[in-house]
């Protein structure tokens, strides 16, 4: 019924066979706005949002939102209009532990995701600090993903926050990074950082 609502060429779109293949690593339970979210149609989100507003609050079978999908792909102004619409749904955390921002700064799938914007990951981080410190399933925090995607931007806006053992467990999951690439976000307030990341920065 809600599909109903879009235009032919849209709903062929959204249920074609490559469609849905990109879709493959998420269960059942899609609904329309699960769909359109994902693929970053904005059209179809706010006729679907006009139509049936409580569809937002759907969860799918990995109990992930409407916003956990756009996030998924990268597709900031949808997450953006959805949180608008529902900010409460910042706080939704999937069957992977994952919060929006982890999401957002997991690794990149192939070609249909972006890289997100310093902006949107601050707005995110503002509206559910406690999103930074989460841990999901796999024992990573959003940083962990920030860090192992080498997303300058998110680490630089991210890592004053940290605990000493927050950041002791990224050096063990991740890694150490250049000091090349990390000397421009380092600073006097957080020599500590510096020195656990990085030993030889100081």
């Amino acid at each position: 019924k809600l599909l109903a609502l879009t235009q032919e060429s849209d709903r062929k779109e959204m249920l074609s066979r490559t469609y849905k293949q990109r879709l493959s690593s998420m269960s059942g339970g899609l609904t329309p706005l699960h769909v359109a979210a994902y693929r970053g149609n904005r059209k179809v989100v706010a006729q679907l949002l006009a139509a049936c507003p409580t569809s937002i609050d759907i969860l799918n079978d990995d109990k992930m939102t409407c916003v956990h999908c756009a996030a998924l792909k990268g597709e900031e102004s949808i997450v953006e209009t959805l949180l608008a619409s529902s900010p409460d749904l910042i706080h939704a955390v999937d069957a992977k532990g994952n919060t929006t921002l982890h999401l957002l700064l997991e690794k990149k799938r192939g070609k249909y995701k972006s890289i997100p914007s310093r902006e949107i990951i601050d707005k995110l981080w503002k509206m559910n600090p406690a999103a930074l410190h989460a841990v999901n399933k796999d024992g990573n925090t959003p940083f962990h993903h920030a860090v192992a995607t080498r997303h300058e931007s998110a680490i630089e806006l991210l890592q004053w926050s940290l605990t000493f053992d927050e950041v002791m467990s990224v050096r063990q999951r991740c890694g150490t990074w250049s000091v090349a690439r990390f000397k421009p976000l380092m600073n006097e307030q957080c020599k500590e950082l510096a020195v656990v990341l990085i030993p030889d920065v100081v």
